[in-house]
């Protein structure tokens, strides 16, 4: 089968709030204060071993108490986000996992499958499938993203659509946002009425509460809010927890925009090398790149310098990099098959 054109989560969009009530030990959800610093080389917690293919997608808890680890091996793993232990049964599933995506509570997580091409919901206390959305998709889904209420799930595939759908009943909405090319990345600002969606082509921004939106086909006058394109492709976004910073890794650097502001360009951060992988803090200041032959660099990205030493934990390209909500912990997967936790 073939590998999705990217799939960089992930969640890295990190968006929704809420607690995991049988996680115990871990800090308390992030409420808007200052995160912790990443502001000199980030310090190894843990290596995460036991997939045994590419490691393409990771997410975590809402409440930074759990990490889960998704790969092209078809299991899905479970972390305690703290110590970088395993934590309970891995969940097994046919075919690739290309993204992973916990709900608001903490009880629920989406799982996008390429056997199949569709989207798994698993119980994450008694590791066990409640429902499943299928949409009869033609590629993969490659990055999923719950709205801060839970009350929605959107799904960005291959076939260049962003499908919203009812993940409590497993309904599909039945409109779609349309693009030019494969999605990328999906992704809520906490207000939950903005989507930003990013594709090779561009960052486009999305009212999901317009009721043109509920016309099908959507009404034609029914388009995105604003819209971004860069010199080159797009590889990855990210968006902070805090909604007002997003993060576009291009061909040679990674551009940040003001999603309040129309995705007016902030800052240009050359990375010298080809960026695969971006992640921010819950409040915007600091931003992780994970780069091929298994590098990973921290910026400030507010003067644009480098936080710290570049680091090769990998010794393949750094699939995926995602900050806790809590801003904590950081998390790298690779095509080496393998994870990796860290602290500030």
């Amino acid at each position: 089968m073939r590998p999705p054109v990217v799939s960089r989560r992930s969640v890295l969009l990190g968006l929704g709030a809420a607690g995991l009530s049988a996680v115990t030990g871990c800090d308390a959800p992030w409420s808007g204060d200052e995160s912790p610093r990443w502001e000199r080389t980030p310090v190894r917690v843990n290596a995460l071993a036991g997939h045994t293919g590419n490691v393409s997608c990771t997410a975590f808890s809402p409440d930074s108490g759990l990490l889960a680890t998704g790969g092209w091996d078809g299991t899905v793993l479970l972390w305690d986000a703290v110590t970088g232990k395993a934590n309970g049964a891995p969940i097994t599933l046919g075919g690739t996992v290309f993204a992973v995506e916990f709900s608001p509570d903490g009880a629920t997580l989406a799982i996008a499958r390429g056997e199949g091409y569709d989207v798994e919901l698993w119980d994450v206390a008694r590791r066990a499938r409640t429902g499943e959305l299928s949409a009869a998709w033609s590629r993969a889904v490659v990055s999923l993203a719950f709205s801060p209420d839970g009350g929605t799930l959107i799904t960005g595939d291959e076939d260049t659509n962003a499908r919203v759908w009812d993940p409590a009943s497993g309904t599909d909405s039945g409109w779609a946002l349309h693009h030019a090319s494969p999605l990328i990345e999906v992704g809520f600002r906490p207000d939950g009425r903005t989507l930003a969606t990013a594709t090779p082509d561009g960052v486009l921004l999305w009212n999901t509460a317009d009721p043109r939106r509920l016309a099908v086909p959507a009404d034609p006058g029914f388009g995105p809010l604003a819209t971004w394109k860069g010199s080159s492709d797009v590889a990855a976004m990210s968006l902070a927890l805090d909604g007002e910073t997003l993060a576009v890794a291009t061909a040679t650097d990674v551009v940040l925009l003001d999603p309040a502001s129309n995705l007016r360009e902030v800052r240009s951060i050359e990375t010298g090398d080809d960026p695969a992988s971006v992640a921010l803090t819950p409040d915007g200041r600091t931003l992780a790149t994970g780069f091929a032959k298994g590098r990973l660099r921290l910026w400030n990205t507010e003067t644009g310098a480098p936080a710290g030493a570049l680091l090769e934990p990998h010794t393949d390209t750094v699939r995926a990099v995602a900050f806790s909500p809590d801003g904590t912990r950081l998390a790298t997967t690779s095509h080496d098959g393998t994870a990796t936790l860290w602290r500030p």
